[in-house]
């Protein structure tokens, strides 16, 4: 789904970063806020470049995550096996507060799912939950022992 151009900027680059925020809390106990905006800014481009492009549905994001991976392993010295995990448990951390936050706005009756896909505001708002849940997952004391502790045991 192609992204507008303002949705970008407000919705896009503050999800990328809190993605970003959570991958980078999950593989160390320090990390530099610098970083965070960069990189989250960097893969929020990339994704937005990315949605422009005329791809089948779910290469866009078959190609964002393998961004987001690469940005992992290259810019904060990640190994392969953990970006991976890492960024698996991000995704899927989205993909869950988005699922979870929309279908509680869409049932509680205050918008629908039209009014979502038409009304760039809204789109904006009802995004805005899942972003701050990245944040607050993120913040969420060791958790980068947490990734041990699984990666240890899957990997």
């Amino acid at each position: 789904m192609r992204m507008p151009f303002l949705g970008w900027i407000l919705l896009g680059i503050p999800e990328g970063m809190a993605l970003m925020f959570l991958a980078i809390s999950l593989v160390s106990a320090s990390y530099k806020w610098k970083n965070i905006f960069v990189l989250g800014f960097v893969y929020s481009l990339g994704m937005y470049l990315i949605r422009l492009l005329p791809f089948t549905p779910g290469v866009h994001s078959l190609l964002g995550i393998t961004e987001f991976m690469l940005l992992l392993i290259l810019f904060e010295k990640t190994e392969v096996k953990v970006a991976t995990v890492v960024t698996l448990i991000s995704f899927i951390s989205l993909l869950l507060f988005e699922c979870i936050f929309y279908g509680l706005i869409i049932e509680s009756g205050l918008v629908t799912q039209e009014i979502i896909n038409t009304n760039l505001f809204v789109w904006v708002i009802t995004g805005y939950p899942q972003v701050i849940f990245l944040f607050l997952l993120g913040r969420i004391p060791n958790t980068h022992k947490l990734l041990e502790r699984l990666t240890s045991k899957i990997l």
